[in-house]
């Protein structure tokens, strides 16, 4: 199984790259899959190519009371908790539209963001 995948490199390894593949009489793309395809060890030690590692995603859900803007179930912390709050103070109206709505299996209407 094979898939494309997209490698980016600061400008000063992509010129060393381009270099090295007109040296070798390759597209710059050969010359990536097969330092990737040799290992991304070695090739970080070869030429200075770093993986890139991802942060972990933290994924938080809450329940939130209409009426009270209590939390009901989950949680959020005090940092992200305060916009939604704040938001739906601003909403509350639309909020309680999209529930009839929602109970009634009818498409939700958009309400904007926080300015």
């Amino acid at each position: 199984m094979s898939r494309k995948i997209q490698i980016v490199l600061p400008d000063p390894q992509a010129d060393k790259l381009t270099q090295f593949a007109a040296n070798a009489g390759e597209p710059p793309s050969t010359l990536a899959a097969l330092l990737v395809r040799n290992g991304i060890a070695h090739a970080a030690k070869d030429v200075k190519i770093r993986a890139l590692k991802q942060a972990p995603v933290i994924v938080e859900v809450a329940q939130i009371e209409l009426a009270t803007l209590q939390v009901l179930n989950g949680s959020l912390p005090p940092r992200a908790l305060r916009p939604v709050r704040a938001w739906a103070r601003l909403h509350t109206e639309e909020l309680a539209d999209n529930w009839e709505r929602a109970q009634a299996l009818e498409p939700l209407a958009s309400i904007e963001p926080l300015p």
